[in-house]
């Protein structure tokens, strides 16, 4: 058997890492999940207040636009002998409740 091969008992924990880089490495993966958590927190923000925005602003789609689609549903439902019909819109100026911390 070569020196190599044979190992002293003692020389086999010389390949384990101790206890310091165990730990620097546990700190390290932590700090990378809290940055990546940070970074989809702050996207997810980011994205939720470019909705708000966008929703709180008009749409620029006219009356007689958004009034289109209602009369072709009611003429469709007169064509076809049915005599209700539900057509429900949102008002201008609705904004959805958004918790804010």
């Amino acid at each position: 058997m070569t020196e190599s091969q044979a190992q002293k008992p003692g020389d086999s924990l010389a390949t384990l890492p101790t206890a310091k880089e165990v730990m620097e490495q546990i700190a390290l993966k932590e700090a990378e999940k809290a940055s990546a958590a940070a970074r989809e927190l702050s996207a997810a923000d980011a994205e939720k207040k470019a909705l708000i925005e966008k929703f709180s602003k008009p749409s620029g789609v006219s009356n007689e636009e958004r009034l289109a689609p209602a009369a072709a549903i009611i003429k469709r439902a007169a064509n076809n002998g049915l005599t209700e019909v539900e057509v429900v819109g949102f008002p201008m100026n609705y904004v959805p409740i958004v918790d804010e911390p």
